[in-house]
Parts: structure tokens; C-alpha cells; sequence
């Protein structure tokens, strides 16, 4: 990550098609998680973390699904639009999960933090 790092904090377009880019399976994933962790309003904006804490809290997986729902039709369109794109990636992901041990659980530890401060 630390390359990745030096790659955007320089002052030249990044060069990611290297060979220890290209050798390290997870740069796409980090170089992602990075992207989100650094954004000024984070994904799941900061405007909306009241009301996702408090749709998290409703006892019944049912209910919470549909409030989860209802906050997420409040964000910002670019932002409803890349959380559409990378759950997508990460359903996807998810479904390999018998090759990378990356099932919904563990994706939801490693990437929730990047997306809801």
C-alpha cells in the first residue's frame, strides 16, 4: 500500500501497470480501499451516518433491510451511484468466496470502515 501511496502523492499520473502491481493481486483492492478512505465526505456520507446507525438498529432483518434501503435512496446521486458499482463488485466477489475466503462477512469487516466513518 505504501507504493500505492507514493504512486498518487506524486505529482505524475500514477503508473500502475508495473510488475510489483502487476505481481500483487490485492493492489486493485487496496488502491480501492485507499480511494474511499481518503475521499473528503466518505461514500456513505456523514450527513447520512445518523440515520444508517439508526436503520442498523432495528430489531428484524426484514425491517432493517428495507430502512438500510430507505437511507440509501437519500444519497447524493454519484455516491448512489458508485455504492450500485462496487456492491455489485463485492456480490461478486462474495461469490468466489470458496477460492479467496472472502465471503460477505469478511468483506463487510474489511470495507465498511472505508465507506462509513
Amino acid at each position: 500500500i505504501q507504493r500505492l501511496r507514493h504512486e498518487f502523492d506524486s505529482e505524475r499520473i500514477p503508473e500502475l501497470s508495473g510488475p510489483a502491481f502487476l505481481q500483487d493481486i490485492h493492489s486493485v483492492s487496496s488502491l480501492c480501499k485507499l480511494y474511499f478512505r481518503e475521499l473528503p465526505n466518505p461514500l456513505l456520507t456523514y450527513q447520512l451516518y445518523g440515520k444508517f446507525s439508526e436503520a442498523m438498529s432495528v430489531p428484524g432483518e426484514e425491517e432493517r433491510l428495507v430502512r438500510v434501503h430507505d437511507v440509501i435512496q437519500q444519497l447524493p446521486p454519484p455516491h448512489y451511484r458508485t455504492l450500485e458499482y462496487l456492491l455489485r463488485h463485492l456480490a461478486r466477489m462474495a461469490r468466489h468466496s470458496a477460492n479467496t475466503s472472502m465471503h460477505a462477512r469478511n468483506l463487510a469487516i474489511v470495507w465498511a470502515p472505508n465507506l462509513l466513518r
